[in-house]
């Protein structure tokens, strides 16, 4: 399934371009020290995708392959599902600049080897139907979306107005959305 990989794994090529204006946006505190690698024990549903992305930037300078992987599905489908209870459309292009920050960031050797390992493991349908029950079992996203409500225009426009989607459900739209996201099998 390469398709998979290269939906996953956005080009860089327009990385310099976000990168000018993304920083501020999406981050919510400035970091004070670097995020560990974070194994899928010590996650929970209040860390948001650019925390989860920070960690999968220091698992893959490390080569934790396993913790990576797992990062950077579940960052992707708590970005997507973020996009889906956000009304600003123009915030949802957050779900796209994190991982371009990730793979810019990276030493282009990690970049290299993380985009490898994404795709042989995501790329796999057993694998990734693991990884599709596991994301769907860490449970929906708990926190307040601000890293991607002041990335929009909405914020700039309107502060303060709530642009959260006010009838959203949210039990229902998480497995969804990572059934989606992962292209999970059928049986996930």
């Amino acid at each position: 399934m390469p398709s998979l990989a290269r939906r996953l794994v956005p080009a860089a090529a327009t990385l310099t371009l976000l990168a000018l204006h993304a920083p501020q946006a999406l981050a919510e505190t400035p970091p004070q020290s670097p995020v560990p690698c974070l194994e899928k024990s010590a996650l929970n549903t209040q860390m948001t995708p650019p925390q989860l992305y920070q960690s999968l930037a220091s698992c893959a300078v490390a080569d934790a392959w396993e913790p990576a992987i797992f990062l950077f599905a579940l960052a992707g489908a708590y970005g997507r599902f973020d996009a889906a209870r956000v009304t600003d459309t123009s915030a949802h292009q957050a779900v796209q600049v994190l991982p371009m920050m990730l793979f810019g960031g990276l030493p282009p050797e990690k970049s290299e080897a993380l985009k490898a390992q994404l795709q042989s493991t995501l790329g796999n349908d057993a694998t990734r139907g693991r990884y599709c029950s596991e994301v769907i079992a860490m449970g929906a996203p708990t926190y307040h979306p601000a890293y991607m409500i002041n990335h929009g225009m909405g914020a700039m426009m309107q502060p303060g107005k709530d642009v959260l989607a006010p009838s959203f459900n949210a039990a229902q739209t998480w497995p969804e959305v990572v059934k989606t996201y992962l292209q999970c099998p059928a049986a996930s």
